[in-house]
């Protein structure tokens, strides 16, 4: 039986029921708890619904604004916090923001949106760089008093986009009033994700209702249309059957992945969506994001966070620079709370989320690492054996703090095989090999036909997991 390995550079679909807290591209082949986060100086009263970043030259800033307070941060440690509202102008709702470098002299800009929901349609406002007193209206009002979230976009033709209800809107200079028809889409859709894709602007939208927090499932229409920036249509418009609303977008490679309540779809204007993962319950990721601003590309993998009320986990899809095969994984457990996360930035590496504690944190950062899991999918075996025990090989002996845990347990999780056992650093003989023999229960069978291992790490980094048994007659054998 020796030689079941847990390999995580490999495609990890299919092979695993959970494999949570690492990043298997970090260092491919092992199995190395990914960074813990750290919380930075949390918000005030409301969370932050979106990040943007920008530098000077010299100086990386973080803005991250809540409907109540816009905060800067500095990039790197020590993170500090600054609140800038007072540069700003407030309302009941902030409805997303955005970097742009647009008018005479190539002017960086803050742009953002705001809105009093249901009561007055959302406007959209510029802000120099960094956020100083130089706040002007560029539109007074988008198409849809009920539209909480506008997604914006820079274009392939460097000018600035925005969807609203029925037309995305267009900005060639930061201090006009741009137009709200740049293209129009169906009556009634709303987009939840603009997409530059190099050649096209990609507009995601539905006909559910405006307002992120009340759409419903049922039997609603979602769109994506590809518009060239001239035309006064789209190149292609594609529809996502059976799915009830749209939640963002974000490029990766050549193609887009589109969130959708029921799962995750991929697309480009040559081909129309498919979907490549379900939300519904088959499968081991089921978590989704709200809108876009919790949707994050970094060229080579795309994050999200879960918004749901126990939203710890940051969940990814992507491959190795120069390769064409992606994966789904889990690198990053924020917190160990219930919070949901409600915005999620990457920036040069580095991930940044904030959650509706209300609290921000920076990810992949520091030198403390946390507790991966991993839980392999049922292993049929060729034939019966009597388990005897694992061996489980690092890449380097346990240090203080570090420790790793072991089970095995039948296929379909009924009978356990061998109990959880920890075996942790000690100073006296710190191991790089660990042995973990059989610990049977009051109802555990040695004897098995199928199975499956967990194993988690604290600190370590796990090389090989290799099961030792006995070969027994099939003939001779009952279960």
């Amino acid at each position: 039986m020796k030689g079941l390995y847990v390999q995580t550079g490999m495609a990890l679909g299919g092979l695993f029921r959970v494999a949570s807290v690492f990043d298997p591209f970090e260092r491919t082949g092992y199995l190395l708890p990914s960074l813990s986060s750290t919380e930075l100086t949390a918000p005030a009263t409301n969370p932050i619904k979106a990040i943007t970043h920008w530098n000077d030259g010299t100086t990386q800033y973080l803005y991250g604004q809540s409907n109540t307070k816009l905060y800067q941060y500095l990039r790197n440690s020590p993170y500090t916090q600054t609140d800038v509202t007072a540069q700003i102008t407030v309302s009941t709702n902030f409805c997303g923001g955005i970097y742009w470098i647009g008018g005479s002299g190539d002017d960086p800009r803050y742009v953002y949106s705001i809105s009093a929901v249901g009561a007055a349609n959302p406007s959209v406002r510029s802000n120099v760089l960094p956020v100083a007193g130089s706040d002007v209206e560029i539109h007074a009002g988008l198409n849809e008093s009920k539209q909480d979230i506008v997604p914006f976009c820079v274009g392939a033709d460097k000018k600035l986009y925005a969807g609203h209800t029925g037309a995305v809107a267009s900005w060639t200079n930061n201090d006009s009033s741009g137009t709200t028809s740049a293209f129009l889409i169906d009556r009634g859709f709303t987009p939840r994700g603009l997409v530059n894709d190099g050649r096209f602007l990609a507009i995601f939208a539905d006909n559910n209702h405006a307002t992120t927090t009340s759409r419903l499932v049922g039997n609603y229409s979602c769109k994506g249309y590809f518009w060239d920036y001239s035309q006064s249509t789209a190149t292609a418009v594609w529809d996502f059957p059976g799915e009830s609303y749209l939640l963002g977008a974000a490029l990766l490679g050549d193609a887009i992945l589109v969130f959708g309540y029921n799962g995750i779809w991929v697309c480009n204007v040559a081909s129309p969506p498919k979907m490549i993962l379900s939300f519904l319950g088959n499968s081991s990721i089921v978590k989704r994001p709200a809108h876009c601003y919790q949707i994050v590309s970094s060229g080579t993998s795309v994050y999200w966070g879960d918004s749901g009320t126990t939203g710890q986990y940051i969940y990814a899809y992507g491959s190795l620079p120069g390769s064409s095969k992606k994966i789904f994984y889990t690198p990053y457990q924020t917190h160990d709370s219930t919070y949901g996360h409600t915005a999620l930035s990457y920036s040069s590496g580095v991930l940044f989320s904030a959650v509706d504690a209300p609290k921000f944190y920076v990810l992949n950062t520091g030198s403390t690492r946390g507790t991966a899991s991993v839980q392999t999918a049922p292993i049929s075996l060729p034939q019966p054996f009597r388990y005897s025990h694992a061996k489980v090989v690092l890449r380097s002996a346990l240090t203080s703090g570090q420790s790793v845990t072991f089970s095995v347990t039948n296929a379909n999780a009924t009978t356990v095989i061998s109990d959880s056992e920890t075996q942790s650093y000690s100073a006296s003989n710190p191991k790089k090999t660990l042995l973990f023999r059989l610990t049977p229960t009051s109802t555990s069978n040695s004897v098995i036909e199928d199975l499956y291992f967990s194993i988690s790490s604290t600190g370590a980094e796990v090389e090989r997991v290799s099961l030792y048994g006995e070969p027994l007659e099939d003939a001779n054998v009952i279960l």
